[in-house]
């Protein structure tokens, strides 16, 4: 994925914490899921409805 820019939908997302809240122990992976998610639920919630009051 690239250009997630505008992805954010205004939503609660939960993650698990990192150990101690130290984000450098997390993986590439890790960050991937977080990202996935984050498009998935836009994807997901912007409706046709949504596309046309956005023009």
């Amino acid at each position: 994925m690239t250009g997630m820019e505008g992805y954010l939908f205004p939503d609660t997302y939960e993650f698990y914490k990192a150990p101690d809240g130290d984000v450098k122990v997390l993986e590439e992976q890790d960050y991937e899921i977080i990202l996935r998610t984050i498009y998935e639920n836009f994807e997901a919630k912007y409706d046709d409805e949504m596309k046309k009051r956005a023009g």
